[in-house]
């Protein structure tokens, strides 16, 4: 027996390296039904095939990342809630904590490093409250690299 019309034009596509997805929507019919009369058909992806791979990736990957950000934004604003106000001996605690973690004593310099503005917010509180350093003691300077934007980062 002969096959359809239909299955001719599947296998001629899935041949050329077109996805089911592809075929399915181009044949009105069913993945199943292609998964029956393809599966033996190797399959090596067209371009047009791995584009639509890469446009896939590149979303799931956005959307897992604006999940992850909306979830760090709960997670704060759940810890805000919980901790409240911090007290003097709090940023005492977490400026020595963020001091041994990412700070230097050399020739009487002393330095902290780090990339997120919120934590050098509160070293440079710890170092005027608890440390009781003036302005004019406090010498910021910034490292950019390649992708950042040198008028955000100095306006910061």
């Amino acid at each position: 027996m002969q096959p359809s019309p239909i299955k001719k034009s599947a296998v001629k596509l899935r041949k050329k390296g077109y996805s089911y997805g592809i075929i399915s929507a181009k044949l009105n019919l069913s993945k199943s039904t292609l998964s029956d009369w393809l599966g033996g058909i190797q399959f090596k992806p067209n371009r047009i095939v791995l584009k639509r791979i890469k446009l896939a990736q590149l979303k799931s990957a956005v959307y897992k990342n604006n999940q992850k950000l909306a979830s760090m934004a709960r997670a704060k604003k759940i810890a805000g809630r919980e901790i409240g106000k911090l007290t003097k001996r709090d940023l005492w605690l977490l400026g020595i904590g963020l001091y041994l973690g990412e700070g230097t004593k050399t020739n009487e310099n002393t330095r902290f490093v780090n990339s997120n503005p919120e934590t050098i917010k509160i070293m440079i509180k710890w170092f005027r409250k608890i440390c009781h350093l003036k302005n004019e003691n406090i010498l910021p300077r910034i490292y950019l690299y390649p992708d950042n934007n040198i008028q955000d980062a100095l306006t910061y």
